[in-house]
């Protein structure tokens, strides 16, 4: 069916790593968002494996250890895990200065979904990376940069094979 192919915790955790150029030990965070997602590296169930429908893999916990993962993994840059967004995009030529919000969206937006975000969805984005922790309108520094790529990973269609 259409949407039915859901990635495994494993495919989420590289494919996140992967697409905002992160790093990691393999180890801490990597090993306990795929034991709290009942992802136990080798302990597949026999004799078929992992199941690759939605309805194995997205349930309330699941999702919300996707979601923290790829907050987590855009809120450093640590060589043992996180990633470098900054040179990223400054790679990519795009401008991380003010007036830029839409640009960032819209590069993240190409690599993590080929650009396939909804209108609703891309502008959903904008306006949280021009907010606040608060919610109020202000300028955006590289935290709220990496709060909002953060927040672009936990879309659903970040979820789909």
């Amino acid at each position: 069916c259409i949407r039915d192919r859901i990635r495994t915790p494993l495919e989420h955790i590289a494919g996140a790593i992967r697409a905002v150029r992160g790093q990691t030990d393999g180890n801490t965070a990597v090993l306990t968002t795929l034991v709290n997602a009942s992802h136990i590296p080798h302990y597949n169930p026999v004799p078929t494996g992992w199941p690759e429908v939605g309805e194995s893999w997205l349930d309330t916990t699941n999702t919300l250890e996707r979601q923290n993962f790829g907050v987590y993994l855009t809120a450093f840059n640590d060589p043992e895990f996180g990633s470098d967004l900054m040179s990223l995009l400054a790679d990519h030529g795009v401008s991380t200065g003010p007036g830029n919000a839409a640009g960032i969206v819209d590069f993240f937006s190409e690599v993590f979904y080929g650009g396939a975000l909804t209108p609703a969805e891309r502008q959903q984005a904008i306006d949280f990376l021009n907010t606040d922790i608060d919610g109020a309108p202000g300028p955006y520094d590289e935290t709220r940069i990496r709060r909002t790529v953060g927040f672009l990973l936990g879309y659903p269609q970040f979820q789909e094979q």
